[in-house]
């Protein structure tokens, strides 16, 4: 409606925020007058509403608040917590910036490269500091509890969005196709959604998974995703047992493991060589020898067990390669950033 208008008006203000009650005289389209003494006011044309210049405003070089709001943004993304913590409140009453000099820094370099998102992603992934270990010494542990000095890298956990397509990445089964809609009903014609309903099979990146307020879906509840229809700085973290119990039962997990054992039995016949390959997948590391071992000793036991239940020797391997895949995938290592 906003793009279509045709015909743009002043309007006076609504008095008391009332809309019975308006002033005598219309306002002017423009900037407020209070923000005159830190930027230039926007001067808008006669026949145009004022959107475009209102954008060039905010995204302005000469305004530095939108180019710090978005890099501590990204920062927070990436950190778990933003240089300032209150990532929607740079005002008087938020937090200040644990590094001021490097938020200046960040948005001056943000501004610089084209307003490139792209850009703050791979500088800060590729810097010493987002590189660091997450085991902290014991004397810097008491000294900065918070890490907020960023002597090491903070854990914590994916996003219920990347979770899920960790796992579809790992198997190879991610749909990477760009852009479209999964919905093949008409515009507002779909108002609600079944837990098991078809859209949310499919393999497409998560990011292209409807958000629908009435029924969401249940990987994403249970993950700590916020409500689509509020304003929310930053998402909760919690830790409940319904987030473990999901990741032992629900089906799309399981079938994970499943297509993964699959995919294993069709590499190298070497043990060691397996047990490497699955953590370089999984953990994006290799294998320690006594990880080794000790999946050698469970994977004995497991092959014995579904044996004894009746299962042939091949299957009964298959079997334990999914029990301990799976056991892999629900572990903190997986589903965790360190």
């Amino acid at each position: 409606m906003a793009v279509a208008s045709a015909n743009p008006v002043d309007l006076p203000v609504h008095l008391r925020g009332s809309f019975l009650k308006l002033a005598s005289t219309a306002v002017p389209r423009g900037t407020p007058k209070v923000f005159d003494a830190a930027l230039a006011s926007v001067k808008v044309p006669p026949m145009e509403n004022g959107r475009l210049q209102l954008a060039e405003w905010i995204a302005s070089p000469k305004n530095p608040l939108t180019a710090r709001v978005m890099v501590n943004r990204i920062w927070q993304h990436h950190f778990g917590a933003g240089l300032v913590r209150t990532s929607s409140n740079f005002g008087v009453r938020g937090e200040l910036p644990s590094h001021p000099e490097l938020l200046d820094w960040l948005a001056n370099e943000f501004v610089e490269s084209g307003w490139s998102i792209k850009h703050m992603h791979r500088l800060i992934m590729n810097s010493a500091t987002y590189r660091q270990s997450s085991r902290l010494s014991v004397a810097t542990a008491d000294r900065d509890p918070e890490n907020r000095l960023l002597a090491g890298f903070s854990v914590r956990r994916l996003e219920a969005e990347a979770i899920r397509d960790s796992l579809l990445a790992v198997t190879g089964e991610v749909d990477r196709t760009f852009g479209g809609s999964l919905f093949a009903a008409e515009n507002k014609k779909r108002v609600t959604m079944l837990p098991n309903d078809q859209v949310y099979g499919s393999r497409r990146r998560s990011v292209y998974l409807p958000s629908v307020r009435v029924r969401g879906y249940e990987m994403f509840s249970i993950f700590d995703v916020s409500e689509s229809g509020q304003h929310v700085a930053q998402r909760s973290q919690t830790m409940v047992a319904q987030q473990a119990l999901f990741l032992m039962n629900n089906p799309f997990v399981v079938d994970r493991a499943k297509a993964l054992a699959g995919q294993l039995m069709e590499r190298s016949a070497s043990f060691d060589a397996r047990v490497d390959w699955l953590h370089r997948c999984l953990f994006g590391r290799p294998a320690t020898d006594r990880e080794v071992s000790a999946l050698s000793a469970v994977f004995s036991a497991l092959v014995e067990d579904e044996a004894a239940a009746g299962k042939a020797q091949a299957a009964s391997e298959v079997s334990a390669w999914q029990h301990i895949i799976h056991t892999m995938l629900c572990s903190n290592e997986f589903i965790h950033i360190r």
